[in-house]
């Protein structure tokens, strides 16, 4: 090839490259809180928030009081995109007694229901932190249970996106993952999964995601996580106390997870803007609660974009 042919070659490869627009590996950032005052606070709208989760009785639609705060929830929300994720009914006290999960008719009636008075709503969870001793879902016979909820979703919303599990960072979590895929009949394994790191991200350690994105096979969404500013067991054991630099390195260090696992991880879904009782165990809010900013505020302020 003659030098002159090379020279026309190359500059025209290099004005291709000029016009082909900029892509990002980076994760988008959406932000999970159950109370609908949340998306009027000012400095929640400085953010952007485009992506947000919300966690409710799988038999919502059915409960006349529940599914007015969640239609409060879904007002306050709008123009947001929204992923819903199922617990218990409200009636249930688990782990004590009454824990009990529907089978998979009732499950299926229920999700109806809310399809029919959230048809907006196009993301979902069959069952959140599915794994958790906490949840009727935990187990091997658990797993069989949300594989059959994953199952219903798939069929009554083939538009949806449906997370083929949400599992929290503890105990055999990888085994349990592994159960679920298993038992799920649809022919099309789900090629999406979620996850809650909160153990790497406030230990500083990337162990439990990596072995997670090892065990299974797609994309993962950490549907939720961040630093914690305190944390008290049921048991009445401080397991975390506050402490808002050590939530705001937290933070930090969930940006960090994401980036060292940016192929498989797309999305993060940070939990939770505020409390709303100075007695919460679980203080993961990013302000205070008279609304004031912590350190962790200015974390995600600092990669605001992202919030997209």
């Amino acid at each position: 090839m003659s030098f002159r042919r090379m020279t026309l070659l190359t500059l025209a490869l290099a004005s291709a490259l000029m016009v082909l627009p900029a892509t990002s590996s980076a994760a988008i950032v959406g932000l999970g809180d159950q109370n609908a005052s949340t998306f009027s606070d000012p400095l929640f709208k400085n953010l952007g928030v485009n992506k947000t989760r919300l966690i409710t009785p799988y038999n919502a639609a059915q409960d006349k009081d529940q599914k007015a705060a969640v239609d409060q929830w879904m007002a306050a929300a709008r123009g947001k995109q929204v992923m819903v994720a199922f617990n218990p009914k409200r009636t249930m006290r688990c782990p004590a007694r009454p824990c009990s999960a529907p089978s998979a008719k009732q499950y299926a009636k229920a999700f109806k229901a809310f399809r029919k008075a959230y048809p907006k709503v196009k993301i979902y969870q069959p069952w959140n932190e599915s794994n958790s001793k906490t949840q009727p879902t935990s187990g091997k016979r658990g797993a069989k249970k949300v594989a059959g909820y994953y199952d219903v979703i798939k069929k009554a919303c083939k538009r949806c996106t449906v997370v083929g599990a949400d599992i929290q960072d503890i105990g055999n979590f990888t085994g349990y993952v592994k159960d679920v895929n298993r038992f799920i009949k649809t022919k099309k394994k789900p090629k999406l999964w979620g996850f809650h790191n909160y153990t790497d991200t406030n230990r500083f350690s990337t162990k439990n995601t990596k072995k997670f994105v090892r065990a299974v096979k797609g994309k993962v969404w950490l549907t939720e996580t961040g630093g914690i500013f305190s944390f008290t067991t049921g048991s009445g054991q401080v397991s975390l106390p506050p402490d808002e630099d050590r939530a705001a390195r937290s933070m930090e260090h969930m940006f960090k997870i994401a980036k060292k696992f940016r192929s498989r991880i797309q999305r993060i879904y940070v939990y939770q803007w505020r409390i709303t009782r100075p007695d919460d165990r679980f203080d993961a809010g990013v302000v205070n609660l008279d609304g004031s900013p912590r350190k962790s505020y200015d974390v995600l302020l600092k990669n605001k974009r992202q919030f997209k």
